[in-house]
């Protein structure tokens, strides 16, 4: 207390004192408010004053957390993607202001369905919304106090990869950052205030090392937009030199799509093509008797699946993606858990 001017024994400390907050998970799904909202305000864990005795409990309290003034509000996690429902994060929003003085965003970072400059788009159109939505309920009355970001850099974020924050590991900082700044003056962030993206008219990759001004660039399958796809198990990816497909390489490398379990697959952003037809190819080679081809939008669509043949098989499709789209990614499973090696992809725009 001395360390804020005051005197301990006379004058009134509730300014400086800690506050106290119920912090959980996916706070905001219908089910979650219901089982947290009936914990804290109707199951008595305190009736009689059996589990905790203090001065603190509120005079006439019922025995619930909320009715004897044991918690100061509530915590709302917000490890978040683009795809994300807001409407259903507000209504949780205002289902917690309704019960108790307080409420917080305490854990907020936003992954950019896609990868790259379009995953970035995404989260920044994303934070417009959101922030938007959470300004209107502030004025609308929810005493939403505070919004923490969890952690400054993706490259230090706890989700590492899915790049879910503001700032790059270099510290520039993303669209998402001007966003923010442009929903606190009350305007909608679009794409349309950014440069264009990069050219979307074609795309190849045959994984050999490349270099700019005579210095090699080593890249990983995520700076291509090529990331492990699983329901629950992932894959492990790295360029391999034990087996190639590209004439003429020279020093000849593939993708390996290390896997233990069947739902282990990979898959590659192909964002950038939102709204054309396209048409795709990729050589594949595996120990299995089946490889499929398909694209993921707002759901699964199987293109083509052809023979495992020994060794490097082409598997070519042709696929319309709609403008309502906001990522697509193509990926590649086969009808069992060996490793997959894939060499020589290439997407492009239909004539």
């Amino acid at each position: 207390a001395s360390l804020y001017g005051l005197d301990p024994e006379k004058d009134d400390l509730t300014p400086i004192l800690p506050k106290l907050f119920y912090n959980d998970y996916n706070e905001w799904y219908p089910k979650r408010v219901e089982i947290i909202t009936r914990f804290l305000t109707e199951d008595a864990v305190n009736a009689g004053g059996k589990l905790i005795r203090s001065e603190a409990i509120r005079e006439g309290g019922d025995g619930t957390i909320v009715g004897d003034g044991l918690i100061d509000g509530i915590g709302m996690q917000g490890h978040l993607e683009s795809a994300q429902n807001i409407d259903q994060y507000i209504q949780a929003l205002r289902a917690y202001d309704a019960i108790v003085d307080e409420v917080q965003v305490t854990e907020l970072d936003v992954r950019g369905s896609g990868s790259g400059d379009q995953a970035e788009l995404n989260q920044a159109e994303f934070c417009s919304e959101f922030f938007l939505g959470l300004l209107k309920e502030r004025m609308s009355g929810v005493n939403l106090t505070s919004v923490t970001w969890w952690g400054l850099t993706d490259d230090a974020s706890w989700r590492k990869g899915a790049n879910p924050l503001l700032y790059r590991g270099d510290l520039t900082e993303k669209p998402a950052y001007r966003a923010i700044g442009m929903a606190a003056l009350g305007q909608e962030f679009k794409a349309s205030d950014l440069p264009t993206l990069r050219d979307a008219t074609s795309l190849f990759d045959d994984f050999e090392p490349r270099t700019e001004d005579g210095k090699l660039i080593n890249q990983m399958p995520a700076d291509l937009g090529i990331t492990s796809r699983g329901s629950g198990h992932q894959s492990s990816l790295t360029f391999s030199k034990d087996e190639n497909h590209t004439e003429n390489a020279p020093i000849g490398r593939s993708l390996k799509v290390a896997r233990e379990e069947k739902d282990a697959t990979v898959q590659l952003d192909i964002s950038r093509f939102i709204g054309n037809t396209i048409l795709m190819s990729v050589y594949a080679k595996t120990a299995d008797s089946a490889i499929t081809l398909g694209v993921t939008g707002d759901s699964d669509l199987e293109l083509v699946t052809v023979p495992a043949e020994d060794g490097w098989v082409q598997l070519n499709a042709v696929c319309r993606l709609d403008e309502g789209l906001s990522a697509v990614t193509l990926y590649l499973e086969t009808d069992g858990s060996s490793d997959l090696y894939l060499d020589d992809i290439a997407v492009g725009v239909a004539p």
